[in-house]
């Protein structure tokens, strides 16, 4: 499951994918100055074959560059899927954190994550995640390889997986991530 990576007011919400159902995942896409990739983000995410719903958070903080229009047109064309916050104030600059605030808006049972510069290139990436933690409930993530590739398409690195190991809680919270590329990530929404 290959993913590539790319180098004070309140927000603006679509009403989109506000049904009765809880999808089985829900996934955070977080966005800044974004423009030149996002719209490959979406489209990838929006590209997932999986036989769940699934629900995708987008978060825009304030952007200046025409990011925050391409996540309004993607709502608009998606409110079935995308939930979608335009922030008029940039909030990390203010100590908050826009993946923490998606994640307490999250009702999958599993969150994956794709930041706005970053595409899924597996249409089966979140099926094959969510077999493998259904199956394995004894596991609370899952992650897997990925390419780097920069703003011109070309592969420029790759990140391993780590040794295969158990891990503890506070490990995962505190450390684990500088290792496991975020837009490889699944896990079950309580376990961080």
């Amino acid at each position: 499951m290959p993913t590539a990576r790319r180098g004070g007011a309140a927000a603006v919400t679509s009403a989109g994918a506000e049904s009765g159902l809880a999808p089985a995942v829900s996934v955070i896409c977080a966005a800044f100055d974004h423009a030149p990739f996002v719209r490959e983000c979406l489209d990838a995410i929006l590209a997932q074959q999986a036989p769940f719903a699934f629900e995708v958070l987008v978060h825009d903080d304030a952007s200046s560059d025409g990011t925050a229009e391409v996540i309004r047109d993607y709502a608009a064309r998606h409110p079935d899927r995308i939930r979608a916050t335009l922030q008029a104030e940039n909030q990390f600059s203010r100590g908050v954190k826009p993946r923490s605030l998606m994640l307490s808006r999250a009702r999958g049972r599993y969150v994956a994550y794709c930041d706005g510069d970053d595409r899924w290139t597996d249409p089966r990436k979140l099926a094959r995640q969510v077999a493998f933690l259904d199956a394995h409930p004894e596991h609370v993530l899952a992650f897997h390889r990925a390419s780097v590739i920069d703003a011109h398409g070309e592969v420029v690195g790759e990140h391993r997986n780590p040794e295969p190991r158990d891990y503890a809680r506070h490990e995962l919270r505190t450390g684990a991530f500088f290792y496991i590329p975020l837009s490889t990530l699944m896990h079950r929404r309580f376990a961080l």
